[in-house]
């Protein structure tokens, strides 16, 4: 079955709920994987409770064409960024920014921002978080810096477009955002997004300033109840070792992780050049083990401690239409945090 990272940790405590493939591994074809990787996949009591199809980190984006119409190049570091914020203003209008990050990505930059600084992943291996609340607060008061300089614009006008996503933003279509914050897994819906316009989006660098972290994107797993353990491992075999099935799983969910199958896409020519680039900017960057945990259905999604932090703080306000500042920011962030480490 297919799975999502942190499905180990949510549905797998005890180490029974996933077969070992390690008891399937004379069909099951494990040395075409690095065991740094495949160690990012076993359950608690060792076992390697998945195989993962990719790693994947987050890297920058830009819309070429509008910042040469700005009279720029595309930003490598975060002076260049925060300097191009009033430029597009001046230049190109109230309506255009250098870079769009929704609430999520408001919470990975932070992560990256704050690791820079402690040299730690955000949660660490233990699930302890690294940061304190003060820590947090300057996170906050970064993104904070980004929508005063007209880096990034604010939720309240991002929400007033009204786009589910962001490939489908009318905004980003037009160019008025030129830069996202995104997996080196999915630049393909953004070059699509785009249109004729498509080569304009090129990959940037992990800033310096900031410090990337890399996880597994999808991996595969065998419910330990299944009658056909061996038949099930001889079809995750063919999708990801098999020349034939190697072929057909192509780049679609990021660059393969098996060396066989990359010989094979590789050779054939169906990695997505967009995405190698931006893999091989996010392993430049030497990324930090990513927690699971740090996607929390308590800290992602709709209504949870993401979304309600960084929107209530770029709105200045919370549901019941009280000040929301940053120390009340920072605050419910660092609780979040602590609520879903203690699960």
């Amino acid at each position: 079955q297919q799975t999502n990272f942190d499905w180990i940790g949510k549905y797998d405590a005890d180490g029974t709920t996933y077969l070992d493939l390690n008891t399937v591994s004379d069909v099951l074809d494990l040395t075409q994987y690095d065991e740094a990787t495949l160690a990012k996949c076993v359950d608690s009591k060792g076992g390697q409770a998945g195989i993962p199809v990719s790693v994947t980190g987050r890297t920058f984006y830009w819309n070429e064409a509008t910042f040469e119409a700005a009279g720029l190049s595309v930003p490598t570091n975060l002076d260049e960024l925060m300097a191009a914020g009033p430029v597009f203003k001046d230049k190109l209008g109230d309506n255009y920014y250098p870079l769009v990050i929704g609430e999520y990505d408001r919470a990975i930059l932070v992560a990256f921002y704050l690791q820079a600084q402690t040299g730690k992943p955000i949660i660490d291996e233990n699930n302890q978080l690294t940061v304190t609340q003060d820590d947090l607060k300057k996170g906050l008061e970064f993104i904070k810096s980004l929508e005063d300089a007209h880096v990034i614009p604010t939720i309240p006008y991002l929400d007033g477009e009204g786009a589910d996503s962001m490939d489908k933003s009318q905004r980003f279509i037009n160019g008025e955002y030129a830069g996202i914050f995104e997996w080196d897994s999915s630049p393909a819906k953004y070059v699509s997004a785009l249109g004729d316009n498509g080569d304009d989006l090129v990959v940037g660098n992990v800033f310096p300033e900031l410090q990337s972290y890399s996880k597994v994107s999808l991996m595969f797993s065998i419910s330990a109840d299944t009658e056909h353990p061996r038949e099930c491992a001889m079809l995750l075999n063919y999708l990801l070792n098999d020349p034939e099935g190697a072929a057909i799983m192509a780049s679609e969910r990021g660059i393969p992780e098996s060396k066989a199958a990359y010989e094979v896409v590789n050779a054939a020519g169906k990695i997505n050049p967009l995405s190698a680039q931006a893999h091989e900017e996010v392993m430049n960057s030497n990324p930090l083990y990513w927690n699971p945990l740090f996607d929390s259905s308590k800290l992602k999604g709709d209504t949870s401690t993401y979304t309600t932090v960084f929107e209530q703080f770029s709105y200045g306000m919370d549901a019941a239409g009280s000040s929301y500042d940053l120390d009340k920011a920072a605050a419910d962030l660092y609780n979040g945090y602590m609520d879903a480490l203690a699960q």
